[in-house]
């Protein structure tokens, strides 16, 4: 299947914080009282007399090497930024930068980068941070454990799409392990029925998109042997001839109206309040 390679990356990832010296008149300050307060309880979690002291040699190490350990975690997100075909933007790089819940890769992917800047942060404590500090081996390893645990950057898990304001000026609906049926490059809806193709209004686009993709599957292997109410497709205005079709049903009742459809042979159901917009939208007489 034949797709834009074109990364629509108009979020600015909230992890691009660490990269960039601006971000960090933000994050350093940060980092500070939050290692500063973990390392004073570690200390005390172990009784450890001379605590001040062993604070006040270690904590600039700390520090800097948390920091440090917070980069190499967001260099890797950074890197999943590269073109690496349509799979990849698709369920990687646009979800990376806007939300990491949007669908299992994006989140094992950033779980990765916080995993491995909490291996780093126990790696320079224990070795660098504690190394000329008069603790038990056992200590240092303990407390770069909790150090490790406690101030991993999970900020990387904050889905930068929250704090910005999508079309119109309304801040676009986080969705969460979404099916993808309907890719991003897919912006343009076309219905038919009966050989007849009919309008759908642009401001109820996005609704029946996440309609789609917010879908779940249901056993009703009686809807293939009906006709379906109609059939959408989807596709990218670069290459009309490159579209998606679902033939949908349509079942109503005394409260509102549900909508079903099938891809690869499987039915799903809408929610209902994507069904209610989808049919706000349809003009099929």
């Amino acid at each position: 299947m034949r797709k834009s390679e074109t990364c629509y990356n108009v979020i600015f990832p909230i992890w691009f914080l660490l990269l960039f010296p601006i971000g960090w008149l933000l994050v350093l300050p940060a980092n500070f009282i939050v290692d500063s307060m973990i390392l004073i309880t570690a200390l005390k979690m172990q009784h450890i007399p001379n605590r001040m002291s062993i604070f006040k040699q270690s904590i600039i190490k700390v520090w800097i090497f948390g920091f440090t350990a917070d980069m190499i975690g967001a260099a890797l997100l950074f890197c999943s930024q590269m073109s690496l075909g349509d799979w990849w933007i698709e369920y990687i790089t646009i979800p990376l930068a806007t939300n990491p819940f949007d669908n299992w890769y994006a989140l094992l992917f950033t779980a990765a980068a916080i995993a491995l800047a909490a291996l780093f942060i126990y790696f320079f404590n224990y070795k660098f941070s504690f190394y000329e500090i008069p603790l038990q081996q056992k200590q240092k390893k303990t407390i770069a454990l909790v150090l490790a645990l406690v101030t991993a950057p999970y900020l990387l898990l904050i889905p930068s799409q929250l704090i910005y304001n999508g079309e119109n000026g309304n801040r676009p609906e986080l969705l969460c392990f979404t099916n993808h049926f309907v890719t991003h490059t897919q912006s343009s809806t076309q219905i038919m029925q009966n050989g007849q193709e009919y309008s759908f209004p642009d401001q109820y686009s996005t609704a029946f998109t996440n309609g789609i993709n917010t879908a779940n599957q249901v056993k009703m292997p009686h809807l293939k042997e009906t006709e379906p109410t109609f059939t959408a497709y989807f596709y990218s205005s670069s290459y009309p001839d490159d579209k998606t079709s679902f033939p949908f049903w349509q079942a109503d009742n005394e409260q509102s109206t549900i909508y079903y459809f099938q891809y690869e042979n499987k039915i799903y159901q809408v929610k209902e309040k994507y069904s209610a917009s989808i049919a706000s939208g349809l003009q099929i007489p």
